[in-house]
């Protein structure tokens, strides 16, 4: 009886170590995939690190502190998929990253990425299948962990130049690891009117209009980008008085897609502001409360949600304007 004991107890052992074996295995194909990807070019750098989409030089004029943004130089060239870009125009995608959203903007061959959601690499990783290794600009629209957890990571791929955050009272560990993380980059905290080129784009800071509320979602930063006819209006998470504060500041606000961050079905978007935006489009970039989503379709809006459809992408020559989820 005790030597059938003991020969089941080295059964049992055999099969934990082959569990690990398999893993082990999974985990270097897994590694392996990767590396050939980046060799076989879905995944590559040029000569200098910067992304093989390109065209030119822009400048900061309204920033004199900021000095210039530069994109590299090189062919384009994408697969037909979930995550391809123009290399010339407008594209908007909206990622999934968790809870919290992510925006990834490309501007003739210059790239922004606005928050990274809460998974540590999800942004990360799309920003590569994107063939985007190298970022011009990254803003913090918000210092939650929910919408910055994956913006240390994106950060260090990307190695951005620049990086625009609100000035807010409370700076969650997301936060700190984002600030950690921005040796050597430009910090930019843009106070309403502060804008700059990205390609052809034009991208303007409307908010906030005051900072230190009592809540931190109105401290977020809110941004308009405009691209020819195509106006995109993106906004943190801000409740009523950041939204009150928006509409009186007579900044435009009026736009074609309103590009929305997560927010708390305890403080949804109001009618007025829906009013006030008036977009044809709007895209959820993480958790929209069935309030906001009613109010913004009330006012002749088509609302898509990553949630509900993964990736979604705008796309803009400056004249027309799609959206494909």
């Amino acid at each position: 009886m005790a030597k059938e004991k003991r020969s089941r107890v080295r059964r049992g052992s055999g099969g934990c170590f082959g569990c690990l074996t398999r893993i082990l295995v999974l985990l270097g194909l897994a590694a392996l995939l990767f590396v050939g990807a980046c060799f076989t070019g879905i995944i590559r750098n040029d000569t200098d690190g910067r992304p093989v989409l390109s065209l030119g030089d822009v400048s900061l004029p309204e920033l004199p502190s900021v000095g210039e943004i530069r994109a590299g130089t090189g062919g384009f060239s994408l697969p037909g998929w979930a995550y391809n870009l123009n290399a010339e125009g407008l594209t908007v995608k909206a990622l999934r990253a968790g809870k919290g959203g992510a925006v990834l903007v490309c501007c003739n061959g210059y790239t922004m990425l606005l928050n990274a959601g809460s998974d540590r690499y999800a942004a990360g990783v799309q920003m590569l299948l994107c063939r985007i290794n190298r970022l011009d600009a990254v803003v913090a629209m918000d210092s939650s962990d929910e919408n910055l957890g994956g913006m240390a990571f994106a950060m260090k791929l990307g190695k951005p130049a620049y990086l625009f955050y609100p000035d807010t009272q409370t700076r969650s560990r997301a936060f700190e690891e984002m600030t950690a993380s921005a040796s050597g980059i430009e910090t930019v905290v843009p106070k309403p009117g502060t804008a700059f080129n990205l390609g052809g784009a034009r991208v303007t800071f409307v908010g906030p209009v005051y900072t230190h509320h009592k809540s931190d979602g109105d401290d977020s930063l809110s941004l308009r980008i405009d691209y020819g006819d195509t106006g995109i209006l993106l906004t943190g998470p801000i409740g009523a008085e950041g939204e009150r504060e928006l509409m009186d500041s007579g900044a435009g606000l009026e736009a074609t897609v309103l590009i929305r961050s997560s927010e708390s079905a305890q403080d949804p978007m109001s009618a007025a502001f829906a009013t006030a935006v008036s977009p044809r489009a709007v895209i959820a970039a993480g958790e929209i409360s069935w309030q906001t989503k009613g109010r913004l379709e009330q006012a002749g809006a088509t609302v898509y949600s990553t949630r509900q459809s993964g990736v979604i992408t705008l796309t803009s020559d400056g004249q027309t304007w799609r959206i494909a989820p």
